[in-house]
């Protein structure tokens, strides 16, 4: 019977010592359980914190490029309308009545011969467009038809080194900028 109480004793021990055991592997797998969670729970949030400022990131830019579009946009429309005013003031000034649009050309040519004194040219003279030149009276210099001027007169030079040119087109281009801040201010009430 010894031996069968020492059977007994070791078993009971055994029991013991493996009950220990699995309570040390079940705590141990437990621990290594909850450190694996709060690294994946670590790593999913770093993860999440790096997605969001790619987000906000793209999201700034997608806005930004946005804007600059609807900017680019809306300059565009703003040109379209003041090169429609700029336009229709050429088409204006076409469609003046015959004695204004005469005397239109007249004040233009007096500015211009004023202008000529400094060419040192000895008989000079003014290009006009060929329907203009019957509308034009009194003047001290040869009137010259010129259909490449229009709305005005031109003068160039025998050398042709020298032209000056007083139309309403040529006006516009010079004082553009100037037109365009005007026209902006009234269509847009900015300025």
């Amino acid at each position: 019977m010894a031996e069968e109480t020492l059977l007994k004793t070791l078993e009971e021990d055994a029991r013991g010592q493996a009950a220990g055991v699995l309570q040390d592997a079940e705590r141990r797998a437990r621990e290594i359980i909850e450190g694996a969670e709060r690294e994946a729970a670590s790593w999913r949030e770093a993860r999440l914190r790096e997605l969001e400022a790619t987000l906000a990131r793209e999201r700034s830019a997608l806005i930004n490029s946005a804007r600059v579009r609807s900017v680019g946009a809306l300059l565009e429309v703003r040109r379209a309308a003041i090169d429609s005013v700029l336009e229709s003031t050429v088409e204006s000034f076409k469609a003046m009545p015959p004695d204004e649009y005469s005397r239109l050309l007249g004040r233009l040519c007096d500015v211009l011969e004023k202008d000529l004194g400094g060419t040192g040219e000895t008989k000079p003279a003014l290009r006009v467009n060929p329907a203009d030149i019957g509308k034009i009276t009194g003047r001290s210099v040869e009137l010259v038809a010129d259909p490449g001027v229009t709305l005005g007169a031109a003068f160039v030079s025998a050398d042709g080194k020298v032209r000056k040119e007083l139309t309403i087109p040529s006006v516009i281009r010079k004082k553009r900028r100037a037109l365009e801040t005007l026209i902006d201010r009234a269509l847009f009430g900015n300025g």
